[in-house]
């Protein structure tokens, strides 16, 4: 069963605190049930390197005159290099920030390559800073779909609970994040009664992560690929390396 901001609220109103939802409202926040509920959900996502979220994947476009692409919201890091698509006849090449600024304060002659500065983030709006890739030379014409990227993602927050918008976990992570929620808020709950015990939001977390549901998404978690394929020799070698046929690797347990 999907999980939707709507039962992510009931969870907390009805299951982990017997009533209402608590009082904890921020800016911007459209529900108190719904900011408790993503705290939980990046709690969940930041405990463990799960390989599911290593899967996702994005069409990324260039703008004319824009010196950067925007990334996607549940962004976490980048697996491998990210590839040109059909539609896009320009290369490109990571680099780092201070490679980028350097190359852009020589001013060289613009080539069909771009250069991909190490992660940035935009810190001019408001709320989180925003993920983004800075590029060198600037684009002159517009391709919604110039690049292809894995990346490994972060939770995707969960919108009020009048959306019908699912959480965007596998199945088999919808006990263990219901669990983790109900910890959460109980613990958030806690925290703010006079009586407070010190670490009690961390112990009720801990338990879940002792617990065999946990234990259980992990193994599933780690059973997603059973086979990597064979080893590559010289793994420090040149970029045209050749295949082993020797020995391969198999999934870690």
């Amino acid at each position: 069963m999907a999980i939707t901001g709507e039962d992510a609220a009931r969870i907390v109103a009805q299951h982990a605190l017997g009533g209402t939802p608590i009082n904890r409202t921020e800016t911007g926040a459209a529900d108190a049930s719904i900011e408790l509920a993503n705290d939980a959900g990046r709690w969940m996502m930041n405990a463990r390197k799960w390989k599911w979220a290593s899967g996702a994947r994005a069409t990324l476009g260039v703008t004319a005159s824009q010196s950067y692409i925007t990334l996607p919201a549940d962004f976490a890091e980048f697996i491998g290099q990210p590839t040109q698509t059909a539609s896009f006849t320009g290369g490109f090449e990571w680099v780092s920030l201070e490679t980028l600024t350097q190359v852009i304060s020589e001013s060289p002659n613009a080539s069909s390559s771009y250069f991909l500065g190490a992660l940035s983030y935009d810190t001019s709006g408001a709320g989180a800073p925003v993920a983004q890739i800075e590029l060198y030379p600037t684009p002159d014409t517009t391709n919604a779909s110039a690049f292809t990227v894995f990346y490994e993602r972060t939770w995707f927050p969960l919108p009020d609970p009048a959306d019908s918008t699912a959480a965007k976990i596998p199945v088999f992570m919808e006990g263990v994040y219901t669990a983790t929620l109900e910890a959460y808020a109980r613990g958030w709950e806690d925290s703010t009664s006079p009586d407070r015990s010190p670490g009690t939001r961390q112990a009720y977390l801990a338990e879940v992560m002792a617990g065999e549901e946990w234990s259980a998404a992990c193994r599933r978690d780690q059973q997603q690929q059973p086979h990597y394929g064979v080893i590559k020799n010289g793994l420090l070698g040149s970029r045209y390396r050749h295949w082993s046929r020797v020995q391969s690797l198999d999934a870690p347990a």
